[in-house]
Formats: C-alpha cells, sequence, structure tokens
C-alpha cells in the first residue's frame, strides 16, 4: 500500500471521527453558512468513500494477478524438475551405452588388427585384378571412342539429310516437327545410340505418310535410320561385353575378399535344415528293430544351380560301413514350414561318405533360402572355418593338403575359437573358406574331403522302392571308393 492511498485512509477516518462527535452548540438554528460547510462535509465523506472503494478493488486485482502469476511460476517450477529428470534418466542410459560402446569398440580394435594382418595377403591379388581392370577399361575405351567416332559421322550425314529434307519441304508442317524431332535425337546419339533406333522408326513412319514430291528425301532419311541402328547393335554388344567384364572382375574381388567367422555362422544357421529318418536294422539275439533317428543338413548349390541337402554319412542310416544290414529306410525334409518325402539319397563321387539330398528349386525360394556355394579357390588362406554339425561351435582351423590325395586336407588337432574355446574337429563337420563358401566335409577326425562338385556316384531309392540288395551291393561297391587314410 503506497503513501497516498494511506494518507486518504486517514483523513476519510478523522472526518467520520469528527461527524460522531457531538458539541454543546446553542439550539439556534444553523447559519446558512454552517449548513453549507456541513453539506460541503457529507460531499467531501461520500468522494473519500468512493476513492476507497477503488483503491479496495486495485488492490483485490492486484492480488489476484499476484496469485496468478504465483500458479504459473508454479507450474514452470513442475515442468523443470520433470525435464530435470528427464535428463537424468537420459544420462544414465547414455552412460550404459558410452560403455556398451567402449566393449565394441575394443573388439572391433581387435578385429581390425586382425584384417590388417589378412589385407597384406590380398595385396598381390588386387593389384593383378586392377591391372586387368585397367586393361579392360582401356579397351572398351578405345572401342567406345571408335564408336562415338562413327555416331558423330552419323550424326553429320543425318544433319546433311535434313538440310536437304527442310529444302524439298518447306511447306509440309507435319513433316517438319518431325525433322526437328529427328534433329534433336540425332544430337543425343553419344550418349544413348539406342535413341536413334526410335528416331529411325518414327522418320520412317514420317516419311512414308510425305507426298510424292520428298521420296527421294524419304529414302534418304531411311538409309541414315538403318546405319543408326547399326550402329545402336554394336555399341550395345560393346556394352554387354563390358558389364560381363565387370561382373567377373567383382566376383573376383568378392572371391578375395574374406568375411567373418560370425558372418559365416549366421549364414549356415539360415541354411540350416533337418532331415528325419525311420530304418530297420538287425538285432544281436535276431529278428529287426525299428528305428528312427534324425541329423541337420545344410543347402548347397552345384555348378548348375542345382541345390543338395549335404549331410555326413555317419549321422545318417545310411554309412556305407552298415549298409549290408539296413533292411527298410524311410526319410523326410523339414525345409521352411514344409516337410517333403525324400524318395532317394545319393553317395558323392569325391567321398560316398557324404550324403546329398536334391531339393527342388521352388521349395527353396518358398522357405527363403540362400544355398552355399562350393569354393572356386579352395586353397587360396592358409585358414578355414570349421563349423561343428552337433554343438554348433565354431572357429579357425589351420590346414594342409594331404600328401597322398590332393583332394583331402588334414586340418590341426585344434580349432581356435575366441567364444568357445579350442576344441576338436569331428566326423561331420563343415569346412568353409573366409569367402564364405563351403569348402568340404570332414569325413573322419581331423581330415576332411574339398569338394570340387555334387555329382553322386550312386544313389539308394527309400520307402517303398527301398531294396536290401541294392543297399548290400552298394556296401561292396562303396567300401572300395573309400580312401585309406
Amino acid at each position: 500500500m503506497n503513501k497516498s492511498l494511506l494518507v486518504m485512509i486517514c483523513d476519510f477516518l478523522l472526518i467520520s471521527i469528527l461527524a460522531l462527535v457531538e458539541f454543546d452548540v446553542p439550539e439556534d438554528e444553523p447559519t446558512p453558512q454552517q449548513q453549507a460547510e456541513v453539506a460541503a462535509a457529507e460531499g467531501q465523506e461520500q468522494d473519500m468513500v468512493e476513492v476507497l472503494r477503488l483503491s479496495l478493488e486495485e488492490e483485490e486485482a492486484r492480488r489476484q494477478e499476484l496469485s496468478q502469476n504465483l500458479e504459473q511460476r508454479e507450474a514452470e517450477l513442475q515442468e523443470r524438475e520433470q525435464a530435470l529428470a528427464q535428463t537424468s534418466e537420459e544420462l544414465q542410459m547414455t552412460r550404459e551405452e558410452r560403455e556398451q560402446l567402449a566393449q565394441q569398440r575394443e573388439q572391433l580394435e581387435q578385429e581390425r588388427a586382425r584384417l590388417e594382418q589378412e589385407r597384406s595377403q590380398l595385396s598381390s591379388t588386387v593389384q593383378e585384378t586392377q591391372s586387368q581392370l585397367e586393361q579392360t577399361r582401356a579397351q572398351s575405351e578405345e572401342e567406345l571412342r571408335k564408336q562415338r567416332a562413327q555416331a558423330r559421322q552419323l550424326q553429320e550425314e543425318l544433319q546433311r539429310r535434313q538440310e536437304e529434307l527442310a529444302q524439298a519441304k518447306q511447306q509440309a508442317e507435319e513433316l517438319a516437327r518431325a525433322r526437328e524431332e529427328a534433329e534433336k535425337r540425332a544430337s543425343s546419339l553419344e550418349t544413348n545410340l539406342q535413341v536413334a533406333q526410335t528416331e529411325g522408326k518414327i522418320l520412317r513412319e514420317n516419311l512414308e505418310a510425305a507426298k510424292t514430291e520428298v521420296e527421294t528425301a524419304r529414302v534418304q532419311a531411311e538409309q541414315a535410320a538403318q546405319r543408326a541402328e547399326r550402329l545402336s547393335s554394336n555399341v550395345a554388344q560393346l556394352a554387354q561385353t563390358q558389364q560381363q567384364s565387370s561382373e567377373e572382375i567383382q566376383r573376383r574381388i568378392e572371391e578375395a575378399q574374406p568375411i567373418t567367422q560370425n558372418e559365416i555362422f549366421r549364414r549356415f544357421e539360415s541354411n540350416r535344415v533337418r532331415l528325419s529318418f525311420n530304418f530297420q536294422r538287425p538285432q544281436l539275439l535276431g529278428g529287426w528293430s525299428n528305428e528312427s533317428s534324425s541329423a541337420p543338413a545344410v543347402l548347397v548349390q552345384d555348378g548348375n544351380g542345382q541345390t543338395f541337402a549335404l549331410v555326413e554319412a555317419s549321422m545318417t542310416p545310411f554309412d556305407p560301413a552298415t549298409l549290408d544290414g539296413l533292411r527298410g529306410a524311410r526319410a523326410q525334409i523339414r525345409i521352411g514350414d514344409r516337410t517333403l518325402e525324400i524318395v532317394e539319397v545319393g553317395f558323392l563321387r569325391e567321398d560316398p561318405r557324404v550324403v546329398a539330398v536334391a531339393i527342388p528349386d521352388r521349395y527353396v525360394q518358398a522357405a527363403e533360402k540362400t544355398p552355399f556355394k562350393l569354393s572356386r579357390d579352395p586353397l587360396r588362406f592358409p585358414d578355414a572355418v570349421l563349423v561343428g554339425q552337433q554343438q554348433d561351435r565354431y572357429g579357425e582351423v589351420g590346414f594342409r593338403v594331404s600328401s597322398n590325395a590332393e583332394e583331402y586336407i588334414s586340418t590341426n588337432s585344434q580349432v581356435l575359437s575366441r567364444l568357445f574355446g579350442n576344441f576338436a574337429p569331428v566326423r561331420g563337420d563343415f569346412v568353409f573358406a573366409k569367402t564364405g563358401n563351403l569348402m568340404g566335409v570332414m569325413v573322419s577326425n581331423g581330415r576332411g574331403v574339398v569338394l570340387q562338385n555334387l555329382d553322386s556316384q550312386a544313389y539308394l531309392q527309400l520307402g517303398q522302392d527301398f531294396s536290401i540288395d541294392r543297399a548290400r551291393e552298394l556296401h561292396s561297391q562303396l567300401a572300395r571308393d573309400i580312401p585309406a587314410e
């Protein structure tokens, strides 16, 4: 409350007190002057009451404004507290992410150090590939330069023919528009000669509808279009040849570039299928026993695009060493959400201890599988990646070519794995080249066969077509084809 308002309130109170006081005055009637003073005092009192009321209203409005400001500040303070709490939570999450990133960075540094060692081994191969690429590029540029020269000649010839058409058909508006369109398209022959063929076709159609007085010009335009078509065909063949060369170089670069163990195992997991078997074998005390088993297999594609499910024979009832004791057998394969009946199994020509089951392409595509391919240069790297069929373990393993058989490799007795510790290779494990292609299958502990193709040397019918005599025959035949270790 300011001083002026306080003074006004004090004056009002003083006047009120004076108005209440009764002085002893004569009972004579008040004089006019006294009446005027009383009236003035009453008017002043009424003004003071009005001023006091206005002051109180102003004070009440100011208090309401202060109350609103206080509520607004309290709301802002609550919002700031909520923002501060959210910021604290984000800082906590950021701290945890930073720790995870630090661990990942350390792993990446270790992987980068290993890749640096492997990159030095690839330098010679990359240089050779680059030199071949430069040579191919130089040849392609020379051919393209010649084709461009021919294109410029054709362009000049077309321009000369267009000038002759302009002189012969100055009043034909439709042919003039066609000539202008042909000139524009002829100028772009250097970058897209295929358009020239379309221009020639349009030009021929326009010239066929022209009047008889421009017949000579029409024939000349058709000849120019034919030259453009031949030139376009030559350039298309050159582009196709260059694309094939680029694809071949790209394929060689991809084959020379190694991928990580984790990526190979991820692809292995996505390409695994499961085989299930029901079969009969003789019992020790006579008679036959009904047995069942299952085994995982991996999808591999041969050079002709046919997909096979590969599995080592000892994991199935079709081991060549025990085929003579097999009486009957049925088999199924589970791929995606489908279960297919297997009508026959094949024994690979490379080694009959590897069994192959042909899978139709439509089922592979429906299951969205990407089969492995065979390695075209399996001995490029000194190490390979071994994946265990049973324990789902994987790691790097050193190998060397067997001295008595080049199609076999001998692996180290221990597989180096940062995730699972060292473990020994066993029969049935798969060996992959570092490019991600399938290299071979372990057919014994420490010895694997290198697969160059997936051709089978013999087949065994299953289900109703199973033959005991055929199983015994294959036992005798395949046992001879297994090399001694």
